[in-house]
């Protein structure tokens, strides 16, 4: 509005639309995956204006639902503590290995629900079998077999260093080798 008083021009703002919104949620993430075992998280930056009265995770395998909302059919939803500021929720156990999982974050006040974007991954394998074993330097004992646990390696006098390539049979499982009376 335009006014003039005293022959001073003055304007005035009125807001238009509403004052208050649904929360914002943003940052859905996982870390620390295994096969059977994930933690989730997302972040809410602002209530809108109202207070949040829940926030969690929606959770299900990608087959069942690749966009899972609130009260969907086999959609495990959970809310947890808070408001504004980092939240998240672990899986102990309880995932299949080698399986396809969705998640986002939500986030409800007076005014609506928010939903952070849907995040999608695959829980590692728990196949831990080799498929093959070499070495840079001397000679396996037993020669590699996929069900051999502990292996024995000799070599000359003249060998300071050598290599050992553990092949995993699956791509996502990892490996590790321990060495007794060596470094």
């Amino acid at each position: 509005t335009l006014t003039s008083q005293n022959g001073v021009a003055e304007t005035s703002l009125t807001q238009i639309g509403p004052e208050n919104a649904p929360p914002e949620i943003v940052e859905p993430t996982f870390l620390d995956l295994t096969s059977s075992s994930v933690l989730i998280r997302a972040r809410t930056v602002t209530d809108g204006g109202s207070p949040i009265t829940e926030r969690g995770f929606l959770f299900v395998r990608t087959a069942v639902n690749p966009n899972p909302e609130i009260d969907d059919a086999g959609v495990f939803q959970r809310a947890t503590q808070g408001t504004i500021g980092q939240f998240g929720l672990r899986f102990n156990g309880g995932l299949t290995a080698e399986t396809s999982y969705s998640f986002r974050g939500y986030a409800i006040n007076s005014e609506g629900t928010s939903y952070t974007e849907v995040v999608t991954f695959n829980t590692l394998s728990n196949n831990a079998n080799l498929s093959n074993l070499s070495l840079s330097q001397g000679t396996l004992t037993p020669a590699f077999s996929g069900g051999v646990l502990n292996y024995a390696v000799e070599v000359g006098d003249t060998v300071s260093a050598m290599r050992v390539t553990p092949v995993a049979s699956h791509g996502s499982a990892g490996t590790e080798i321990r060495i007794k009376g060596g470094s």
